[in-house]
């Protein structure tokens, strides 16, 4: 084992990501999280840059736009490659290289430009990577008949209103060449648990797609859309059956209660324990800083409810995500004054005021919260006022500088970031 340990606080997909390259090292690392948080929650998509906040539009290329980012002061991508297009196109390259390779498998990749897809909720998003499963959510230049379908008992689905708002975003973006129909399929079962279950069975799937291939028979379908359904046992089951058929049955990039975004999480807990990370669930954590250095870590364990400490590290990541991933948190003080807060260091980021928190500019995209968290240097270390911790780097939606739901650039921003604060490390520590 090797004599320098690296402490990560966080294990979505920065935090797993940044935990694998640094073992792979040779470093002993251990993962503390307090469960699943964005990640499992996301699409599943790998989105590098898919809106120009400038222009007002969609990026075919992200190339079009990585100028605009890069541009913006403390933007991430703009720190960690020094502004540098160059070098911002190398560490992508560099970055997903290195990926693991059981999660690189279930991916196809176009990092150099982004494809349009269709997505559970009858919209079309530009995205770099999208999973094997969601191929036939891509928009291609050839005629297709389109189905979404849903399955009776699935009350957040509605392939009708999904089918027809999609009918909707196909003629605002100009793809005249799509033929959008719906359809409900009955198997008998009710909610998403209970339908995922089913489906993930092999001779059910089988029985399923004897469905699918009438329907499509029937209406001249060529390619059936579902919500995010399967897990990983059943991506190559489902790759199988439509090979043998004339027409596809795909997932669409889907949120939360669907399974792109926990399919992700689960292969990224996998490849820790392949590689032999140590990851522990805690109910508390707390950092304990020194000057300009992290000193000590103090948690407690969720499973045995012990408290344990250590001194004996060489860096902390953190990599807590924002919000949702509960990295961030807004607070009040006595005055109810409102502030945004890290919950590692408990340090105060911004002060909002009376009105500060999510109101109605959250819902039209454009609030500071959004753009917050914490700052780092071009060597992901964490700056806190005038400070710069030399052993604590940052990785991940903890970021503050961008506005990853308007930029459309969440796991392409935990992917660089990542990347880079193990690079950082691994100078520090040599």
């Amino acid at each position: 084992m090797s004599e320098h340990k690296i402490i990560v606080v966080g294990m979505g997909f920065s935090g797993a990501y940044a935990a694998y390259l640094l073992k792979k090292t040779g470093y002993d690392v251990i993962v503390l999280h307090k469960g699943f948080g964005a990640t499992a929650f996301s699409s599943g998509c790998f989105d590098i840059l898919g809106y120009s906040i400038e222009k007002g539009e969609y990026l075919e290329d992200f190339k079009e736009g990585i100028d605009e980012v890069l541009s913006k002061e403390n933007h991430p991508y703009a720190i960690v490659t020094d502004a540098s297009r160059t070098k911002f196109e190398k560490m992508l390259n560099d970055a997903w290289r290195n990926l693991p390779e059981d999660l690189k498998a279930i991916y196809i990749n176009n990092r150099n430009k982004n494809w349009f897809v269709i997505t559970q909720l009858g919209t079309i998003k530009p995205t770099a990577a999208i999973q094997a499963s969601m191929k036939g959510a891509m928009i291609s230049e050839e005629n297709v008949s389109i189905c979404i379908t849903g399955f009776k008992g699935d009350p957040g689905f509605n392939p009708s209103f999904v089918a027809k708002l999609l009918r909707s975003y196909i003629q605002a973006l100009s793809f005249p060449n799509i033929e959008v129909t719906h359809a409900i399929i009955d198997i008998g079962v009710r909610g998403v648990e209970e339908l995922s279950y089913y489906i993930n069975i092999r001779n059910n799937l089988h029985d399923l797609y004897k469905k699918f291939k009438q329907l499509a028979r029937r209406n001249r379908i060529d390619i059936f859309l579902i919500p995010a359904l399967l897990d990983l046992e059943t991506f190559s089951l489902l790759k199988d059956l439509n090979g043998e058929s004339d027409f596809l049955i795909s997932e669409m990039p889907s949120g939360p209660r669907y399974y792109a975004g926990f399919r992700l999480q689960r292969l990224l807990s996998r490849v820790l324990d392949d590689t032999g990370v140590r990851y522990s669930r805690v109910k508390e954590l707390q950092v304990t800083l020194e000057g300009e250095r992290a000193k000590e870590v103090l948690w407690r364990d969720a499973i045995s409810d012990k408290t344990f400490r250590t001194q004996d590290f060489e860096a902390i990541v953190i990599a807590t995500g924002d919000i949702i991933g509960g990295g961030l948190a807004i607070l009040a003080d006595e005055s109810l004054n409102k502030y945004l807060q890290d919950t590692v260091f408990n340090y105060r980021i911004r002060n909002l005021g009376l009105e500060g928190g999510f109101a109605d500019s959250y819902i039209w995209g454009d609030h500071e919260v959004l753009r917050s968290g914490l700052i780092i240097n071009e060597s992901s270390q964490v700056i806190m006022g005038e400070n710069v911790l030399e052993n604590v780097f940052a990785c991940g939606s903890v970021l503050g500088g961008y506005d990853y739901t308007r930029e459309l650039n969440g796991l392409g921003v935990a992917l660089i970031t990542a990347y880079n604060v193990v690079e950082n490390i691994r100078r520090l520590v040599s």
